[in-house]
């Protein structure tokens, strides 16, 4: 698996992830007072919750991005949050000290540090990627991003080493409506898009049934047509009140087994820029259960 998530086969100077790097910080703080939503909070993203006080917002994470990701073999996975990775403050094994994220000078040696201690060293969720993949696909032409760019979690038990936080889609249908202020009430939206767009790209994966919706929604407010393949059927965006869409699937008639089991997709189409993806559903790596 590491060869396949080597450095050597990834943009470690992606302009998009320069811009994240830079921003995300200054576009955290401003998420927070648009939505009135105080900084201090117990659900939220772990890059700001760690420091007392709140003090110290750490800089969302960047995109994994292939050398060839703009080219038009390429496929985009799509996931709802980052899972905690902050070592002292984090249960899986797979992790980056506080240290090593504060000590990282730019994004290009965060990059290379997250694929060295997290992501290669990851087989419940990275080491599952390709195998979900609707086909094959080198990780030259792999991205790899999230509906939310940090880690999205909640306080859990507390060590001698600190909190630790509790992640994952639960989390996020817990508290669906903070979760909504990141990914859609904020910049985030606006850096997905962006990476879609970037690239021609018209294979897109999600990641479980948050992803999904997130997607949809994300295509729908751009103007985008949204159909089944198989049957044509449209899909419409519909309105919710405090994010409760995380804890719904995108249509209730179509669950992720369905997805596995039928090889259906959704069929976008952008018809102003004459462009059109095909989104393919699949579980979540870290699904515990038979999807249904």
């Amino acid at each position: 698996m590491a060869d396949y998530w080597s450095k050597d086969n990834f943009k470690l100077n992606d302009a998009l992830n320069g811009e994240l790097w830079d921003n995300s910080p200054m576009l955290h703080r401003l998420a927070h007072s648009a939505n009135g939503m105080p900084q201090s909070c117990d659900a939220g993203l772990q890059q700001a919750m760690i420091d007392p006080g709140f003090t110290k917002i750490r800089t969302w994470v960047p995109d994994l991005v292939g050398k060839d990701w703009q080219d038009k073999e390429a496929v985009i996975v799509v996931g709802s949050a980052y899972a905690p990775f902050i070592g002292e403050h984090s249960s899986r094994v797979a992790t980056m000290s506080l240290n090593e994220y504060v000590s990282c000078i730019n994004f290009e040696d965060f990059q290379q540090t997250f694929l060295r201690k997290v992501v290669q060293r990851d087989q419940n969720y990275y080491g599952k990627i390709p195998g979900k993949l609707p086909q094959y696909c080198e990780a030259r032409h792999l991205v790899v991003t999230d509906l939310c760019k940090g880690s999205f979690c909640v306080r859990g038990e507390h060590t001698g080493s600190g909190d630790r936080y509790v992640g994952g889609d639960k989390t996020a249908e817990q508290h669906c409506e903070r979760f909504e202020m990141y990914t859609e009430r904020s910049a985030m939206s606006d850096f997905t898009w962006r990476r879609i767009m970037g690239s021609e790209s018209s294979t897109i994966l999600a990641l479980g049934r948050i992803a999904e919706h997130g997607l949809l929604r994300l295509f729908a407010h751009h103007g985008m047509d949204i159909a089944h393949s198989a049957t044509g059927t449209l899909w419409t965006l519909t309105t919710t009140k405090a994010g409760k869409w995380v804890q719904a699937y995108a249509d209730h008639r179509r669950t992720i087994g369905q997805w596995i089991e039928t090889g259906d997709y959704w069929l976008i189409l952008d018809i102003q820029r004459d462009r059109s993806w095909k989104v393919y559903v699949r579980s979540h790596p870290n699904a515990r259960r038979r999807p249904v």
